[in-house]
């Protein structure tokens, strides 16, 4: 067992407590996680979606179990709410400030299932439900957008934050 009182990630901190394999085949590991104003445009980096710009704060938890080195064919769930975090981690051309929202979701052999899921800006309201592939960040996503201010989806339109094949 290893716990991880507290540590630095993405402008925010996580803990863990994690549960190691003993040493027999398929070498189970499991992980409880929780974040707090964890960057989003961070985490998108590091899944490689450089530069998107989104401006907002992470804090949840997440139950995951995977085993061996399979870290991506694991299955979990978790929750997540957002918030407003200024941190910068790119040079984005029309960042996004987030200014809200929630969601819960599943992690399932890579693909993240977000239900009921809000994202808030200064002009803007999104609800989505749907799917993510992290590993090459292939979407599925149904988008309902209300916005007093079309510009900002022109913006996040032209970053490439909103894709045709997703609006």
């Amino acid at each position: 067992v290893v716990d991880v009182q507290s540590a630095r990630y993405g402008g925010g901190t996580i803990a863990a407590h994690c549960e190691l394999p003993q040493y027999n085949e398929p070498y189970p590991q499991d992980v409880r996680l929780r974040y707090d104003n964890v960057s989003l445009e961070k985490l998108f980096s590091d899944w490689t979606v450089q530069d998107t710009g989104l401006r907002g704060g992470l804090t949840g938890q997440l139950t995951y179990h995977w085993n061996k080195d399979k870290l991506l064919e694991g299955r979990g769930e978790g929750s997540a709410r957002l918030s407003k975090n200024t941190t910068a981690f790119s040079n984005a051309r029309y960042p996004i400030t987030i200014t809200g929202g929630s969601s819960d979701f599943t992690l399932d052999n890579g693909v993240v299932t977000f239900r009921n899921a809000t994202i808030l800006t200064e002009a803007s309201r999104i609800d989505l439900n749907g799917k993510l592939r992290i590993a090459d960040v292939d979407t599925d996503l149904l988008l309902k957008i209300h916005s007093n201010d079309f510009s900002e989806l022109d913006r996040a339109a032209k970053k490439g934050v909103i894709h045709k094949n997703n609006a």
